[in-house]
Parts: C-alpha cells; sequence; structure tokens
C-alpha cells in the first residue's frame, strides 16, 4: 500500500499551497475592520437578553458570501482561479453600507440571525449572478444553488434547545438594535478556504486567491 503523503497541489495563481487533497472553498467579499467591530457591538447587544442558544460567529472571521463550493478535489482550485478572474476584471468597485438586523426564515422563527447589507446592492447581485453563471461551466466544481440574500451573518440559532430558547432569541431581536450604516468599498472577489478550528463550529480561514476588480467605478 502506498501510504506516502498526496503530493502538493499548487498553482503559481494560488497564494497559498494546499497539500489536501479535497478542501471546502467558497468565494466571498472582505470586510474592513469597522464593519467587524460594528458586527461584534450587536452580538453584544443581542447577548445582553440573556443565555441565548445561539453559535456565535467570530467577528474578525467574517465575510460575504457570493458563492459557497464545499468540498472541491484540489486540482480543480486553478480552474475556479480561471473562470473567475475575467469576471471580476469586467466589474468594477462599488459600495455597500451595514443596514438592520434580520434572520432566517424570519424574525419570529429564527435560525439564521444576520446584519443586512445595504448599498449599490445591484453591482453586487450583478457579480454574483455572473459568478454564478460563469461557475456553470467549470468541470468537476458544483456550487450552492440557493438564492442570493446578501447578508452578514452573526449567529446560527441551535433548534435542538426547547422552543423557549428559541423564543427567547425572536424576543431579543424584537427590540430593535440600531446597527450603525458603516459604508464600505467592495474592490476585489477573493478566494476562501475553510477547514475546522478546533472546539465545536468553529472555523480556520485561508485566503487562496484574491481577485482584484477591473471595471469603470461605479461611484
Amino acid at each position: 500500500m502506498d501510504d506516502k503523503k498526496p503530493p502538493e497541489t499548487r498553482n503559481t495563481q494560488l497564494d497559498t499551497p494546499v497539500t489536501a487533497r479535497i478542501v471546502r472553498v467558497f468565494l466571498a467579499l472582505e470586510l474592513p475592520e469597522t464593519v467587524r467591530v460594528a458586527m461584534g457591538n450587536a452580538q453584544r447587544a443581542l447577548r445582553r437578553h440573556g443565555d441565548l442558544p445561539a453559535t456565535w460567529v467570530t467577528a474578525k472571521d467574517a465575510h460575504l458570501t457570493l458563492l459557497f463550493f464545499g468540498n472541491v478535489v484540489a486540482v480543480h482550485l486553478p480552474e475556479i482561479v480561471d473562470a473567475v478572474t475575467p469576471v471580476a476584471a469586467r466589474h468594477a468597485a462599488f459600495s455597500l453600507r451595514l443596514d438592520a438586523l434580520g434572520a432566517f426564515p424570519s424574525l419570529e422563527m429564527p435560525r439564521v440571525i444576520w446584519v443586512g447589507v445595504a448599498g449599490q446592492r445591484d453591482a453586487l447581485t450583478a457579480l454574483q449572478v455572473d459568478i454564478t453563471a460563469t461557475m456553470l461551466g467549470v468541470t468537476g466544481v458544483v456550487a450552492e444553488r440557493k438564492p442570493f440574500r446578501p447578508h452578514l451573518t452573526l449567529a446560527r440559532v441551535d433548534a435542538r434547545r426547547d422552543q423557549p430558547g428559541v423564543s427567547a432569541v425572536a424576543a431579543a431581536l424584537a427590540r430593535p438594535y440600531a446597527v450603525p450604516p458603516i459604508a464600505w468599498e467592495a474592490t476585489r472577489v477573493v478566494l476562501m478556504r475553510t477547514m475546522p478550528g478546533g472546539g465545536g463550529d468553529r472555523r480556520r480561514y485561508t485566503m487562496l486567491h484574491a481577485f482584484p476588480f477591473g471595471g469603470i467605478d461605479n461611484g
């Protein structure tokens, strides 16, 4: 039996060498520190309502997901890079800003708590649609087919706990918390890898490649 380690998979376009055969990856927009701080403040405001049955996202690891691939054979990473590069090149930078708190599927039955995203939503949606359509033609890559609803996740509610606990989350969301309308400029797409980080649902994220926008500024 061949017990050698798998050969390192590397393409000169990737910023980080990948040694694993299978990787979990997604495309996203980065967030500035001001947005991460605002997300952390919103989390703390909600947690003041008690021990809510939720797993809270680490704000420093937050991102705005454009397209999630899940498990991908590492040898296909260069194909993702080759497909996304021209997409980013034909889009321009655009401005986004934080919006109000929300939840999926609803504020009354929260399973995911999030901060909304406003600003140049048309430009954001056009980018996501373009990326999704392009990835349909990439061999060996299957992307998630969920409707695109841009948001920044704050927490995932543990539906396995008793209904009173979930009701407490709904009650906390019913008390208005004004998220500051912090604005930022999206200037590139990033290909991210996610790995277990130890301790419950914690994850570690590594940027594999960045795709700068190359179009004329939308502003």
